[in-house]
């Protein structure tokens, strides 16, 4: 049996977001005093990597226990936690929100909190809600469906329409957009989850309905993203953190041998804010008056105790024993300590919680008109702490962002594993990341190429099985705190692996490392596969030379295949790495050459320039390596309109692409662009950033010189193509424009 002390849990989580970011306060608050360390295991979704990454570790022994939050397929909507729980092996397995018989399971009274939801809905005067429902697989989101659908047939209304996300924030615009247009009396939306009410919120802005006038919005889970919205959304508070405690109480008790509950629930209670009508200046009414547990508990009832009997006369104040404040309750007593305690804990639920208890403790009728007045300045005195700290946050939030940009810039810039490691070194500590090791994985076996805050990769650090995370000279850092472990997948091949401790966990950190080091660690194989291909190439033309000094006889055989190989070489250089056609420095060499001819010849010269439409919104809502995939089909779509050996097609940079047309007159020039913009139509390539039905299209700019009026440089000839893009731009898109007609040089 494993011991407790030593014990590394891992809590496995789609990504780190705010719903499971308490969750890992409540496991730390428990498994550190107990000498267990916590691995929070980002695991990679199962469409994207199917091997078992997590019976790996488990084989590995890099866990000794596990927490299972629900890891939703975005492919599929599936959120199969009985696949996690059989890869555990036989270790200790608790569960969060979920119903795998034989292991224990922590959740929140789901039908309770939903059934808080439809009554406040209801009372609101709203009586045709929409359900934004979670995976069908999901315990915790059956449980919030049933709950508040029967408490809408308890009021005699028609069952709501159900509409199913997987509880992230896109999915659910998308699905709640298409149901808000199906059902335009809607007037209200319960979601199962706080990340799919945002997605909510976004689908009602961009029809144009308000919030809460038209549709009233419901979350569940009391995420900071849902106080800080531009419309504060109300939500459920299912005590995440105290659902995290509990989990680590029952896992510490399972490795301690000992029999635990099947189950164990926490209450839920609505957090009423500006998404759902409300009286102004009204604050619901606690669930219970029950203090809380913990010390912060302890000294938060103290500090408002020693508040209130500031504003309460005497006579109250007596009426409230002295050893019922807690040790030390002097020295915190008073707005600056109350300030503090909230800094520590900025839930304005569970504050309402702590301020109930301290109520019942003054022994007075709570209803006291000076005893409510001293209830609602320390109320409000909590509310300002509570948006304090949510502002900072905020303010946190945004220089994390900041920073985080500024290395997504630096690591799309780097060439080589040392690059990599310097744009890490230089930017990982701006965002409190104290540690962090970075592995290159490859069949299965890592390299280690990056160290923060422990010595640096060295000849003792051999390649060692993923599995196992660190070399084994380096395993101790597992044991200490609480790390992240994120395995960086790219087209189900894993590619890289990150361990990394941060002073604070946050929502963006992870995400955009996780995404970011993908991109790095796919363009240095990029880049060395082109070496590779280089050094064939090199590797045959000395074997040719070779040759032919040895064989006089095939000498001139020998020769014409090494110019074959060179040329190889040489257009290898010239062709764009993502799209297949030939690059910006090919085509300022074509558009040289062609000029040139122009001015030798007399013929004339065409040049179009084209550009996608709205391509930053493609890549927005569709993801840097689908931009990638919609830049390839418009490159080949170009290519095909191309007939002519002579022609040439280039890559202009970003989404614009280039056309030379030699001996080529206006006319001709107008059918290529015209091919080119039916071929682009043709292929109805889906646009997802423009609406349901929009597909892909191209604005064509045309310019030619010939005749009387030549163009006075390709230079010149360039920009008047380009200028007359922009209009065809300004003009509605999907079309083409000429340039504006040259006045006479004669």
């Amino acid at each position: 049996m494993t011991g407790v002390r030593g014990a590394r849990v891992g809590l496995v989580v789609n990504r780190v977001e705010d719903f499971a970011l308490p969750v890992v306060r409540g496991l730390e608050s428990v498994l550190a005093p107990a000498g267990a360390s916590l691995l929070l295991l980002v695991h990679p979704a199962p469409s994207d990597h199917p091997r078992p990454w997590l019976e790996r570790l488990v084989r590995a022994g890099s866990v000794d226990a596990l927490v299972v939050t629900a890891v939703v397929d975005r492919t599929t909507g599936s959120a199969d936690v009985r696949h996690l729980v059989r890869q555990a092996g036989g270790l200790p397995v608790v569960t969060l929100g979920s119903r795998v018989p034989g292991v224990p399971d922590v959740s929140c009274d789901n039908a309770d909190g939903a059934s808080a939801a439809a009554a406040h809905l209801l009372a609101g005067g709203r009586r045709r809600p929409l359900v934004l429902a979670g995976p069908l697989d999901s315990v915790d989101s059956a449980e919030r469906e049933e709950a508040f659908a029967g408490v809408v047939a308890a009021a005699g209304l028609p069952p709501s329409p159900l509409v199913r996300a997987d509880y992230h924030r896109d999915t659910a615009y998308r699905r709640a957009l298409d149901a808000l247009r199906a059902a335009p009396d809607a007037d209200a939306v319960f979601a199962a989850n706080d990340e799919m009410a945002l997605g909510a919120l976004d689908a009602l802005a961009t029809l144009g309905r308000r919030v809460p006038q038209d549709v009233a919005v419901v979350g569940f889970d009391d995420t900071p993203a849902a106080a800080t919205a531009e419309v504060p959304l109300t939500t459920v508070d299912p005590q995440l953190q105290r659902q995290g405690e509990q989990a680590g109480r029952l896992v510490l008790a399972l490795l301690a041998g000992e029999e635990v509950p099947d189950r164990v629930r926490t209450s839920c209670e609505l957090v009423v804010r500006g998404s759902t009508d409300r009286a102004p200046g009204a604050l619901p009414v606690p669930a219970s008056t029950a203090l809380p547990d913990g010390d912060l508990a302890r000294r938060a009832r103290a500090a408002v105790l020693a508040r209130l009997q500031r504003a309460v006369p005497a006579p109250a104040v007596r009426a409230v024993p002295a050893a019922r404040t807690a040790p030390g309750a002097a020295a915190t007593a008073g707005a600056s300590a109350l300030e503090e305690l909230v800094r520590e804990r900025p839930e304005q639920a569970w504050w309402r919680r702590v301020v109930a208890a301290s109520v019942a403790g003054l022994g007075v009728p709570a209803d006291d008109p000076v005893v409510a007045a001293a209830v609602r300045e320390v109320e409000h005195e909590v509310e300002r702490g509570v948006s304090a700290a949510l502002l900072r946050g905020t303010k946190a939030g945004l220089q994390t962002t900041h920073h985080l940009l500024e290395l997504k810039h630096g690591l799309a810039q780097v060439t080589g594993v040392e690059e990599l490691a310097g744009e890490l070194a230089a930017y990982l500590p701006r965002v409190a990341v104290r540690r962090a090791h970075l592995a290159l994985v490859e069949d299965g076996l890592a390299r280690l190429v990056f160290c923060s805050g422990a010595p640096a990769p060295g000849p003792g650090d051999e390649p060692y099985p993923a599995q196992e995370l660190l070399p084994r000279h380096r395993r101790e850092a597992l044991g200490r705190v609480t790390l992240v472990v994120r395995l960086l997948v790219l087209d189900g091949r894993e590619q890289g692996l990150l361990v990394y401790e941060q002073e604070q966990l946050d929502r963006y950190t992870g995400q955009a490392l996780q995404r970011d080091l993908t991109s790095a660690l796919e363009a240095l194989q990029r880049h060395r596969d082109a070496r590779a291909r280089a050094a064939e190439l090199e590797r045959l033309v000395a074997e040719r030379t070779a040759q032919l000094r040895a064989e006089v006889r095939t000498r001139r055989l020998a020769q014409e295949e090494l110019t074959r190989a060179n040329q190889r070489l040489q257009e290898a250089l010239l062709v764009d790495g993502l799209t297949g056609v030939r690059n910006r420095p090919a085509f300022d060499d074509a558009l040289r050459r062609a000029w040139c001819r122009h001015r030798r010849t007399g013929e004339p010269l065409s040049v179009l320039v084209c550009d996608v439409d709205r391509f930053k919104l493609y890549n927005d809502s569709a993801g840097h390596l689908a931009g990638d995939a919609c830049l390839r089909a418009v490159a080949a779509c170009i290519s095909t309109a191309v007939s002519r050996d002579d022609d040439v097609v280039a890559r202009f940079g970003g989404e614009e692409f280039a056309v030379v047309l030699p001996d080529t007159g206006v006319e001709g020039a107008v059918r290529v662009a015209e091919r080119v913009l039916a071929r682009v139509r043709a292929a109805a390539l889906p646009h997802p950033g423009c609406g349901e039905g929009a597909t892909v299209s191209v604005s064509v700019g045309v310019a030619t010189s010939a005749g009387p009026a030549p163009a006075a440089s390709f230079e010149e000839l360039l920009r008047e193509a380009d200028a007359a893009l922009y209009r065809a731009k300004g003009s509605g898109r999907d079309r083409l424009a000429l340039a504006a007609p040259r006045v006479s040089r004669v």
